[in-house]
């Protein structure tokens, strides 16, 4: 049954060099049940053919271009402006390389859910469609506990922290909290801006029969120096602002799991430039 009723939402989807996946996931899109919705991408400074291709396949898509790589965060508030400009009541951040079950929309923007102000569908491993990658995380005595499949029990499940995968906020939370932190540039935007919406005492949860496909590490390849470089920069930014003075011992530990595990790549994979960029990124996100 396909529904027109429900509020307006606005999907913002970014592409970088990767106008397959961005289709696949727009043709997702033309199969939900839940009809009241527009799609902005933004094109995030491709130096392949994405725009002309996109604009080709997919004429009825807004398409706003940046010039030069803006980062996640960066980019995806290009497209989270360009929404509430118009009459969207929600956004739905979504990454370009996951594709979407045709009742996703219509279980996240399921009216008994009206009290919360950021929900998540469930996320599984495109390549293993029944392995969970992310339902989201909550605050435990350290660092946030992501949630597992024993964790998954009810309709809806409360949590801290959702990812920016596929993360639909209500309009008046950006209004309130303002958009992504580009200081961010990639990684850990998502989990600090949903800190930021809960200390303002919006409540956060995952819906299990919302589901979602992810086509995980596609954008950079988990040994690659930028990749590390980004992830412990943004992960030290995060951390201090969340952990607290009392807690800066935990900082310290996760620190040293991350550096051996660069050193036993480093040892085993012959890859030391991803050392050095650990080491980088751990220097610039005490610094910035």
């Amino acid at each position: 049954m396909v529904s027109t009723d429900g509020p307006a939402v606005a999907i913002v989807i970014l592409n970088w060099n990767r106008p397959e996946d961005t289709a696949a996931c727009l043709r997702s899109l033309e199969a939900q049940t839940y009809r009241n919705w527009q799609v902005i991408v933004v094109d995030n400074g491709s130096t392949d053919d994405s725009v002309p291709r996109l604009r080709a396949d997919f004429p009825a898509v807004q398409i706003v271009v940046n010039e030069r790589n803006l980062g996640f965060a960066g980019g995806c508030n290009v497209g989270v402006r360009r929404a509430l400009d118009g009459a969207a009541e929600w956004v739905l951040l979504l990454n370009n390389d996951t594709v979407l079950d045709s009742r996703c929309l219509s279980e996240l923007l399921d009216p008994r859910l009206s009290q919360y102000g950021i929900l998540a569908p469930m996320i599984h491993h495109y390549d293993a469609p029944q392995r969970l990658w992310s339902a989201g995380a909550r605050r435990g005595p350290g660092l946030p506990d992501n949630l597992r499949e024993q964790d998954i029990r009810g309709d809806v499940i409360s949590v801290d922290y959702v990812t920016g995968c596929a993360m639909l906020v209500r309009r008046t939370i950006f209004e309130s909290v303002g958009l992504l932190d580009e200081r961010f540039f990639m990684y850990y935007e998502d989990s600090e801006f949903c800190a930021r919406a809960r200390r303002a005492g919006h409540l956060i949860a995952v819906v299990p029969r919302a589901r979602v496909w992810h086509k995980v590490g596609l954008s950079l390849r988990d040994d690659a120096p930028r990749e590390r470089y980004l992830r412990m920069s943004s992960g030290v930014r995060f951390y201090r602002r969340e952990l607290g003075s009392w807690r800066l011992a935990l900082l310290g530990l996760w620190l040293l799991s991350r550096v051996s595990d660069a050193l036993w790549r480093g040892c085993t994979r012959g890859s030391w430039p991803g050392v050095w960029a650990t080491l980088r990124g751990i220097r610039d996100g005490f610094h910035q």
